[in-house]
Formats: C-alpha cells, structure tokens, sequence
C-alpha cells in the first residue's frame, strides 16, 4: 500500500513541477509572438483531447489536455503542435491575416520566437536561484582547518587543526575554495599565510608541495599543495542583488557542468548509465516536496536550466520538435538563403525523431535499473 502512495505523490509532485516549467516555457513563446504581431491561436499545457479551456479577448484558446507531459504554442498559420505549416490555409490568407503568420515573420523574428521558450527557463532558474540564496542564503566551506596530512608541507610549517586562514600574501580569503586556488597554482612558491590562533594572529611561511595533477582535458598539470583539509560549513547571507549575481553565476556553473557531463558520455568517458528518465525525475520529484521548499525551489531550477538545454542544443540533426532543431533549420537557411528542402527536413525529422526514442528509452531504462524495479 505504501508503495503506491509513494507512487501516486511522486507522479503527482512530477506532474506539478512540469508543469510549471512547461507553462514558463511555452509562455516564452507565446510572449514574443505576441510582441511581435503573430496570432496565437492556441496555448496547451498537456497534449491529446482538451479538459478544459477559455478564450481570451485576442481569440487564443487557454487549454489543459489530458496528457499532462509537455505542451505547446500554436501559432496561426501552424497546421499541428508540432509547428508545421499548413499551406493550403496560407495559400488562402490575405495581406492583412498574413501579416499575423508565424510563417511570413523574417528570421530574426522566427528565431526570437524559437529561442525564448528555452531563455524563459533560464529566466526561470534565475529567479527561483535568486529567492533561494536571499531567502537561504549558500553554503560553503569555512577557512578553518579541520585536518592536516602527516609529513604535509603544512605539518613541516606547524599549521594546527583550528587554525583559520585569514589571508594569503596579503590577500584577504574568505573560505577555503579561495585558499585552494591560490595554493592549486602556487607550486613551490612561497606563500606567506596570516593566521587567526586563538585570536591571536601569526604568519606562518610555506612552500605548496608540487605534485601532478590532471585537468578537465586530461592533460598533466603542475599544481601545489599544502596538505590541509576543511569541512566546516558555513552559511553566507546575501543581499537581493548579490542574490541575482549569485543566481546569475549558479545557472552559468550548472549549465557548464551539464554540457560538460553529456559532452563526456558522447566520447566515452562517463558511462551513459548516469543519464536519467522521466522515472527518476518523477522520484526525485517527489522526494524534494517531502524535504521541503528549500528542495524543491533547487530542484525545479536544475530541471528548468535542464529543460532550456535540452531544447536550445545545436544538434548537428535538427530535431524540430525542440526548439534547437528548429534554430537549426532557420541556420541552414540563413546560409543557403532558402528554405531547406523538403527532403532534408523530412528526413532529419525522422532521424531526429529515432534519436529522441532511443534517448527516451535509454533513461528509462537506467531508471528501472537505478531504481531496482527490475528485482
């Protein structure tokens, strides 16, 4: 029994996250279009046979389907959601109504359009960074030293456990990330170190350890090393502008290290076992509601800044049900200055489309093997 109420919160908890990251999404869409003169016609959260809906004063149907996973923006002159264009109603628009087609828009329009459903989870992500870290305020580590290594440069210059560093060569450190950067590119150079003991300051001088170390490209680097260690953590409170420059930061960091993750599974160097599905998103969602609003506000920024990845990815196939594929086709015909064949964007539609199966069943599938459901 108390698995399918575990099951039945975590789809729900699914359900709600998605849908606010989907609604932001789409509403990207729908504002630039709207900016830029172009008739929505319908605005869906879910997909299938509509629930409910309404009609606004612009004639835009306000709709929520029965197919609560994903939604989308239709745009007059669109013949589907998937945003292809029906040229029989085209063909019969007049000047005026033509004006208000997606499809007669300029590039530079089309591709606003395109990419501010993905800006919009950033934008997102930021704002729902910047109330956490006002709100929380961050982590991190304190510059007190909790351990040192024995024989370690920093034993040799009798550094004690306690001991806070307060500066390095007269450069003031806050915590220990910064102490570790300046040591990390230090090897061999002396480092005069201003120590708060027992509120009591004294400078201790001492040469970071050379050793090799390997970097994000796999080269061999040269870095220092003292020995010392801290596990202190701390809280730092921020004002709401250092809040938005730290959200601004955080997005950045979180969008580079996922780049970086999927970039080291395609050249094999991470196992894709680490990709997760729908199945995992659903439980994690539902494990950050039961952990509280602190959770769950870190968790629907990672999954929106994920969401605005996935589809603003320059794929080398465009793939047009995202919006990257889309980017990619007004790209080619950017170049060419024409429209990509009819063929071309046949077939990457369907290769796109193979790709977006085997990726949903490649996550899915670790989801049941991460998730022990196989046993």
């Amino acid at each position: 029994m108390q698995l399918i109420i575990d099951l039945f919160n975590n789809i729900a908890a699914f359900l709600i996250v998605l849908t606010i990251i989907v609604f932001v999404h789409e509403f990207g869409h729908y504002f630039i279009a709207r900016l830029s003169g172009i008739k929505i016609e319908d605005f869906s959260i879910g997909f299938g046979k509509e629930l409910f809906g309404w009609y606004d004063k612009n004639g835009t149907r306000w709709k929520v389907c029965c197919i609560p996973i994903g939604g989308y923006v239709k745009m007059f002159g669109d013949a589907n959601y998937a945003s292809n264009p029906d040229q029989d109603k085209l063909s019969s628009l007049n000047h005026q109504e033509l004006k208000q087609s997606f499809y007669t828009q300029s590039l530079k329009v089309k591709s606003a359009v395109v990419a501010a459903g993905p800006i919009a989870n950033f934008i997102l992500a930021i704002v729902i960074l910047s109330v956490f870290f006002w709100w929380y305020g961050a982590p991190y580590v304190s510059n007190q030293v909790s351990y040192i290594d024995p024989k370690s440069r920093a034993e040799e210059a009798d550094i004690k456990v306690g001991d806070i560093i307060t500066a390095i060569d007269g450069k003031t450190v806050k915590d220990f990330s910064e102490i570790e950067r300046i040591v990390s590119i230090s090897p061999e150079i002396e480092l005069q170190l201003s120590i708060n003991r027992m509120n009591q300051v004294i400078i201790k001088t001492v040469k970071p350890e050379k050793y090799m170390a390997t970097d994000d490209y796999g080269h061999k680097i040269k870095v220092g090393r003292l020995g010392i260690g801290a596990n202190i953590i701390e809280h730092a409170k921020y004002n709401m502008l250092q809040s938005i420059n730290m959200a601004f930061k955080t997005t950045i960091n979180i969008s580079y290290i996922t780049l970086k993750t999927l970039g080291q599974m395609i050249v094999g160097k991470r196992s894709i076992d680490e990709l997760g599905g729908p199945i995992r998103i659903a439980k994690y969602s539902g494990e950050s509601m039961k952990k509280g609003m602190k959770m769950l506000l870190w968790f629907v920024a990672i999954l929106s800044i994920n969401l605005g990845l996935i589809n603003i990815m320059p794929i080398p196939i465009p793939i047009p049900m995202l919006d990257g594929g889309h980017l990619m086709h007004y790209l080619v015909e950017a170049i060419l200055g024409k429209n990509a064949s009819e063929i071309f964007q046949r077939y990457s539609t369907k290769i796109g489309l193979v790709i977006i199966i085997m990726i949903f069943i490649l996550s899915t599938f670790n989801d049941l093997i991460q998730l022990k459901l196989f046993n």
